[in-house]
C-alpha cells in the first residue's frame, strides 16, 4: 500500500469567525429578525452582534430602492 503525503490546508484569513461573521451578515441581508439571529447563533446583545454585520453594496443600494421607492396607489382624499 502507497503512503501519501497528506497536503497542508492553509486557511490565511479564513476560520469559524469569518464563517460567523458571513452567516449573520447574510441571515441579516436576507430580513431574517435580529432576535432570531441573536437566538441562533447563542449572543445575548444586539451592541456585540454588531460588529459581525458586514453588508454588501447591492444589499444597502436595494434597501435605498426599497425606502424611496412609489407608492404603486395614491387615493385621492380631495373632495
Amino acid at each position: 500500500m502507497e503512503v501519501r503525503e497528506i497536503p497542508e490546508i492553509q486557511y490565511g484569513r479564513y476560520s469559524t469567525h469569518s464563517g460567523r461573521d458571513t452567516y449573520i451578515s447574510l441571515c441579516v441581508q436576507n430580513k431574517a429578525s435580529m432576535k432570531n439571529i441573536l437566538t441562533w447563533v447563542g449572543q445575548s446583545s444586539y451592541r456585540i452582534m454588531d460588529r459581525y454585520i458586514k453588508l454588501t453594496p447591492e444589499s444597502q443600494k436595494e434597501e435605498v430602492n426599497n425606502v424611496f421607492k412609489a407608492p404603486s396607489t395614491v387615493k385621492n382624499e380631495i373632495n
